[in-house]
């Protein structure tokens, strides 16, 4: 044998294993590409809003990215930035993005949303928090109980004895700390924040640390984990969960520690109390890695079972939720309070609508259009990041695991009826997590292939991170925010301007809306919501907000003499409003209008 030539090979067999790799590898490239071309058929532009609304804003990131990452003589600088960036201490790192994102998340929860929830799922789950703030589970029914009926809480017109929120317990008894200090709206940030930590340590197990802080520095300039942390939805709490849930069964694995085992399966009863389908949809995926470490989990049987135990407690205590507020332990609300509504399937839900295949396919790609647009922030489409490493070759069953939840998620709510116009894709949103951490991936592994062929390809690798970085913060987090800025759903800010303007006390106000909204949304919703937020849960505030039934408020001003009564009008396309105080007289309700003070 000649000097410095390798020994022959087995006969066949390097030959065999070299072709299935490619093949493995074509396989997992093709089904990625298939997937990211997919992402372009929905409704919309695939790229972010802001390269076409802001592209000077876009043209000065990419400046300020080269003129910092490409001179040399910047090099010390930039090393500087580096070490803190990835190679300071957990701590200080992971302290300072928490701080940093819960930050950010509180400014826009205050600034652009007021502090109050913008849906009636919020406003449902803000006012049960409330009531575990005031030591109960459920409350009695308030006298004339049609004034004040809100979607999401249970009561008269759903044949209950009392009233409760339609929706699991989980979020509610997550926001009764802040409810207690009557800052409710400060828990969505801080556990945003926290999901930012959990996707960069998920990135850090899987990947090295250089990687998680990658993830985690995405995840914080996310424009879906940035709007939905400023709301007061159950998504982000169940997100982090679910985050907390993948982590600890990844160390399960590893370890084989009972701690791992709680933790996991805790996380998941944490999140199957705030979105049971979500979670449990999730946790399936979950279940894979452990099966796909046989060995391993054999070993773990103590922790396996532990987790699963505790997932039993999630699932049961659930069960107990149910057999207390709806009177059946297998009756969610969900089933009383919407009825057809709820229905899953391609099925038809009333006389004018049905759920079709075609609708669920259109619903599906267009929810994968706006996680292009709304997961990196980034001037290129998001899933070109995530599809990253099955195209550059380090794509595996691991990384296809990574995606499943968000593919799991897809398929399932692809049979539901509804399309989420406001903060749209959100229903796959806990899918978004495991897409970041392969998106982190992606770039670092493009960087190491750019690195390795020579100093200025380095150089355009790290123009190329800095510029995205810059642009999600600079271009899209504002036009993201101005967006959200925008939307009126359920609740409006102009009621509470009006009342403080006029000064109104001892007083009942009714509530209607007139217009059409400037969005799909529903253009009968009268946003009585905005009111209820604002009683009292006993219904006897020096204010009190009841639902506008016309000729039949005559029956509510007779309940409560001694106070005055207004009718509160709210136009939904100008966001305006116009303000009657009411009397009684013989030919019914008489009213003169008031003025309101201008801002």
């Amino acid at each position: 044998m000649m000097k410095g030539f390798p020994p022959a090979p087995e006969p066949g067999r390097p030959a065999t294993r070299a072709s299935a790799g490619m093949a493995v590898k074509f396989f997992f490239a093709l089904g990625a590409c298939s997937l990211f071309l997919a992402s372009l058929l929905g409704e919309g532009p695939s790229i972010t809003p802001a390269l076409a609304l802001r592209p000077w804003t876009a043209l000065l990131c990419l400046l300020a990215a080269v003129v910092f990452g490409w001179p040399e003589r910047l090099a010390p600088f930039r090393d500087r930035l580096g070490i803190w960036l990835f190679d300071s201490g957990n701590i200080r790192f992971y302290g300072g993005l928490w701080l940093l994102a819960a930050a950010l998340y509180s400014t826009a929860a205050l600034g652009i949303y007021g502090g109050v929830p913008h849906l009636d799922d919020s406003v449902a789950a803000l006012w049960q928090a409330r009531v575990f703030a005031s030591g109960r589970i459920c409350l009695p029914l308030p006298e004339n109980p049609e004034f004040f009926w809100v979607f999401g809480v249970l009561g008269a017109n759903d044949n209950l004895g009392h009233q409760v929120g339609l929706y699991p317990p989980g979020w509610s008894a997550l926001m009764l700390p802040g409810a207690l200090m009557g800052i409710a709206w400060i828990s969505t940030p801080l556990l945003g924040g926290a999901l930012v930590i959990a996707i960069a340590r998920v990135a850090a197990e899987l990947y090295g640390e250089r990687t998680g802080r990658i993830a985690g520095m995405l995840a914080l300039s996310s424009p879906i984990v940035s709007g939905l942390s400023a709301t007061m939805l159950s998504h982000v709490p169940t997100a982090l969960f679910l985050t907390l849930a993948l982590l600890a069964v990844l160390r399960l694995t590893a370890s084989g520690r009972l701690r791992h085992g709680a933790a996991s399966g805790a996380a998941w009863s944490a999140a199957f109390l705030c979105r049971p389908l979500t979670a449990l949809v999730v946790g399936c995926v979950l279940a894979l890695w452990p099966l796909a470490h046989m060995r391993a989990a054999l070993r773990a049987w103590k922790a396996i079972l532990l987790a699963l135990l505790f997932a039993g407690a999630g699932a049961g205590t659930l069960a107990a939720w149910q057999e207390i507020t709806t009177g059946a332990a297998s009756v969610p609300g969900h089933s009383i309070g919407m009825g057809r509504r709820g229905r899953f399937g391609f099925v038809r839900l009333d006389w004018a609508r049905e759920h079709t295949p075609e609708a669920g396919l259109r619903f599906t790609l267009n929810r994968m259009t706006t996680m292009n647009t709304q997961l990196a922030g980034w001037p290129v489409p998001a899933l070109a990041l995530a599809i990253l490493p099955f195209l550059l070759g380090t794509g595996r069953w691991r990384e296809a695991w990574l995606l499943a939840p968000w593919l799991a998620l897809l398929g399932v709510y692809a049979a539901f009826w509804y399309w989420e116009e406001c903060y749209p894709a959100r229903y796959t949103f806990c899918g978004a997590p495991p897409l970041i951490v392969l998106a982190a991936r992606g770039l670092a592994s493009a960087e190491e292939v750019l690195c390795a062929r020579g100093p200025r390809r380095r150089a355009v690798a790290r123009c190329a991170l800095i510029a995205g970085m810059l642009f999600a913060v600079c271009a899209a987090l504002p036009q993201n925010y101005a967006y959200a800025g925008t939307l009126l759903k359920d609740v409006e800010l102009t009621l509470p301007r009006v009342i403080k303007a006029c000064g109104l006390h001892n007083a009942i106000v009714f509530i209607s809306a007139k217009g059409r909204l400037p969005t799909d949304g529903d253009e009968f919703n009268d946003f009585y919501a905005s009111g209820f937020i604002m009683n009292n849960l006993d219904i006897s505030g020096d204010l009190i907000f009841a639902r506008d039934l016309k000729e039949r408020n005559l029956k509510l001003m007779a309940a409560h003499p001694g106070r005055r009564f207004y009718r509160y009008v709210y136009f939904r396309d100008s966001a305006k409003a116009e303000l009657f105080e009411l009397a009684s007289a013989p030919g019914g309700l008489v009213q003169t209008p008031v003025s309101i003070p201008p801002p």
